[in-house]
């Protein structure tokens, strides 16, 4: 019993000096806009799509502020350990396999009716997307990256930038790469009288991501060295329905916790 003590205080040693800081990245690293309108002329979003399309498919989850595992004591905590030691692998994560050959499968069929459901055009959709967002959040112009992002997403985002400033703060992202993305739902949903197009898309990123004082320079927390993470994605389409813009932001715990 004391050895497996020993091992486990030195697991939870190595687990606190190895894990990664929480980095930021577009939005803090987290949260979503909660719907919203789209980011072209500032109109809620919309989809109407021609001919009939196959049945919808889950898209996004409830969103929700906290990490779904929450703070366990006593026995239960030793459980989060061993499941955290247990899933601390590198981060080449990707969707399960089931669920990513069902939303390829409906894409297809979704494509026949709506080009913006085509798999080419919603990947060079979300790389332009994905650039434009992390590169305009790291030079603190929001507005480069207004095209990109719904109203109320945007809106988050802004706040969170003046937040930042206010305590002179500025979230270095430098080498920002798009490994991959992969949809891994897609459908609709009907608020109200109208439908509207959702897609969710597994985000496989690499890049330096630290937060400095933006008066000096000086280095206050992060990595300066080049990190991969995964994030979902999740879009809607933008009030002229001819893209697709960025309307919610999930860590992996988040989305795949549910």
């Amino acid at each position: 019993m004391k050895r497996v003590l020993i091992s486990l205080l030195t697991l939870l040693f190595l687990l606190a000096v190895l894990s990664p800081a929480a980095f930021a990245r577009a939005g803090g690293g987290g949260g979503g806009g909660g719907g919203g309108g789209g980011g072209s002329g500032g109109h809620s979003s919309g989809s109407h799509s021609s001919g009939s399309t196959p049945g919808p498919r889950r898209f996004y989850r409830p969103y929700h502020s906290g990490s779904p595992a929450g703070t366990v004591a006593g026995a239960g905590s030793l459980v989060m350990v061993f499941a955290t030691i247990a899933t601390a692998r590198s981060f080449r994560y990707s969707p399960p396999g089931a669920q990513k050959k069902e939303t390829k499968k409906w894409l297809r069929a979704a494509a026949q009716n709506d080009s913006l459901w085509d798999s080419a055009e919603m990947k060079d959709q979300i790389r332009e997307a994905y650039l434009a967002i992390q590169q305009s959040w790291t030079d603190n112009r929001l507005e480069d990256a207004r095209y990109y992002l719904s109203d109320s997403l945007y809106n988050t985002f802004q706040t969170k930038l003046n937040w930042m400033a206010q305590r002179n703060e500025r979230n270095v992202l430098r080498n920002i790469r798009l490994l991959s993305a992969t949809p891994v739902s897609a459908g609709y949903k009907i608020p109200g009288d109208r439908k509207t197009a959702c897609l969710c898309c597994h985000i496989h990123g690499k890049m330096e991501d630290y937060t400095a004082d933006s008066t000096t320079g000086r280095f206050i927390s992060g990595s300066y060295f080049s990190r991969p993470f995964v994030e979902y994605w999740c879009f809607i389409r933008n009030a002229d329905n001819t893209r697709w813009i960025l309307d919610r932001i999930y860590q992996k715990d988040e989305y795949e916790g549910q």
